[in-house]
């Protein structure tokens, strides 16, 4: 009985680990910015965030700002 409890401890804290573990591949910032600039309305309003996203040495912080400013000009599609 004993070593049927330690052998599901020893289950249950091998699938929490790999549960817990990091498995994705981080997104790069080009696709990143490429998808940002998915998410922004087609209206002359708000061009201007999607020309900023088309920018090739855009970085990780200048997207996440850009999609920020773009939420508070209600920028982005309502479905997201």
């Amino acid at each position: 009985m004993m070593d049927m409890v330690k052998s599901m401890i020893v289950i249950f804290l091998i699938v929490n680990i790999a549960a817990c573990s990091k498995h994705d591949q981080p997104v790069a910032s080009g696709e990143k910015a490429k998808l940002n600039t998915e998410l922004i309305i087609d209206s002359a309003a708000c061009s201007s965030f999607k020309s900023e996203l088309t920018s090739p040495s855009i970085d990780d912080a200048a997207i996440k700002k850009i999609y920020q400013d773009a939420m508070k000009a209600h920028c982005i599609y309502k479905d997201v």
